[in-house]
């Protein structure tokens, strides 16, 4: 009976080791997959994106951007320029943003822009163009996109002028301001403009000095439309530049 008793024994000891053994591997097999999935998800973005949405409120419309580049991230705030250093030893972090001190009336979404960005833990992207950024608990806190006036255009209409095949181009860049370059249609010209939470505000524009009978004054109306830009609209196929009273002034293709 004794005997009997011990065996017994022996055989409840040696189940439990073995589910304690049971518990203890699923349990690092579920470390092992998370671990795998943050892996995953993290990225480390480079060059410009404009932000779109923070906290839910769209701010598509305003000149809200970052600038990635290596473990510096900079940018303009809607209202102010700033910088920060970034890292991504263990998702993601940022360190005290430094920025310009310049006034703005009602600039929330600054302020919503840079809580945002000190409560980001990782960044994902489902492609090249889109960019969303994840508070610890995997919140989505702000999405930005890479910018949409930026590439390369062919000039369809000045006002009512239709100019299809007159041979007016325009590649837009951004620095830290928008860089405008192109053709008029004999001449080359380049600018730059800033675009600000109330429109476009358009620089200077240089053009070479070529002598063109044909085309001259397709190319002086082109420029002069140039500096009536206060702002702008985007098409199924292009962009649409407008004035102050919002007409419509200059129509660009997208050719790339």
């Amino acid at each position: 009976m004794i005997k009997f008793v011990s065996l017994l024994s022996v055989l409840a000891i040696l189940l439990q080791t073995n589910s304690c053994q049971d518990q203890q591997d699923a349990a690092q097999s579920n470390i092992v997959d998370n671990s795998t999935s943050m892996s995953v998800e993290q990225m480390e973005p480079s060059g410009f994106y404009d932000v779109v949405s923070i906290y839910d409120n769209d701010y598509s419309q305003l000149d809200l951007n970052m600038h990635f580049e290596g473990n510096r991230l900079s940018g303009y705030a809607g209202c102010n320029s700033y910088s920060t250093t970034i890292n991504y030893d263990d998702g993601f972090s940022s360190g005290p943003v430094m920025a310009t001190k310049r006034y703005c009336d009602k600039a929330d979404y600054e302020t919503q822009f840079f809580q945002a960005l000190s409560e980001t833990s990782y960044l994902t992207s489902t492609n090249d163009d889109q960019l969303t950024l994840h508070n610890s608990d995997g919140k989505v806190i702000m999405k930005a996109v890479k910018p949409k006036l930026i590439g390369s255009y062919t000039i369809s209409k000045v006002k009512s002028n239709d100019l299809e095949e007159a041979g007016l181009t325009m590649n837009i860049s951004k620095e830290d301001n928008y860089i405008i370059t192109g053709s008029s249609g004999c001449n080359r010209y380049n600018g730059s403009f800033d675009l600000l939470p109330d429109g476009i505000d358009m620089g200077i524009i240089a053009s070479t000095e070529m002598a063109c009978t044909d085309n001259q004054e397709i190319e002086k109306e082109f420029i002069t439309a140039l500096y009536e830009i206060t702002g702008h609209k985007f098409t199924t196929n292009g962009l649409l530049f407008t004035d102050m009273q919002g007409n419509e002034i200059i129509t660009l293709k997208r050719s790339n």
